[in-house]
């Protein structure tokens, strides 16, 4: 059972019903509309950094599933998961993703700097200058940007969905970003 009411969206502002329609009615969705007035920007932010995004589908993965990870965010996760599968990845990385892995057999050099970076700012907020400087060799600053705001925003969703406890729904896929309008 929820901790958090999961709201009727037939009760919910017509523009939160007018955004569900496409996506579908994700419990997310639901556990979002008990503050209906912070729905349309937070999934403003979610097509930003998915949708929109310069950052690579791979490094987006890598950095969001190990930053839900990393506070067992297990809704994001079975979101994600086949996001990562597009993006290449098998079980070898997703287990080596959980386990914080930065030298697993299955990683390019730079899947190791995107999950080194990941790992280093999520234990302390910022990452080593050397850490850094191997991302700035290879992104560009509004890539190292969506980079940051993914581990941010996702890590702050699953402390949302965790203490929701929002009901794990089947994946989506990547089709349901789409169909999100955004403000």
């Amino acid at each position: 059972m929820p901790r958090l009411p999961l709201v009727d969206l037939k009760d919910a502002p017509q523009a939160i019903q007018d955004f569900v329609k496409g996506p579908g009615e994700l419990h997310i969705f639901r556990h979002m509309a008990n503050a209906p007035q912070c729905f349309q920007p937070l999934m403003d932010t979610v097509v930003a950094l998915n949708k929109d995004a310069k950052l690579s589908l791979r490094d987006r993965e890598i950095a969001l599933l190990r930053s839900v990870s990393s506070c067992i965010g297990e809704y994001e996760w079975a979101q994600h998961e086949s996001f990562a599968r597009e993006a290449g990845m098998g079980d070898e990385h997703l287990q080596a993703i959980r386990d914080a892995n930065v030298d697993a057999a299955c990683w390019e050099e730079s899947d190791r700097d995107t999950l080194r970076f990941t790992n280093e700012v999520i234990a302390n907020v910022k990452a080593s200058d050397a850490t850094y400087d191997k991302i700035a060799a290879r992104l560009n600053a509004s890539q190292i940007a969506e980079l940051l705001l993914v581990i941010g925003f996702y890590r702050a969703l699953a402390v949302f969905t965790e203490n929701a406890e929002t009901p794990i729904d089947a994946s989506v896929g990547r089709s349901a970003l789409d169909t999100m309008q955004t403000s």
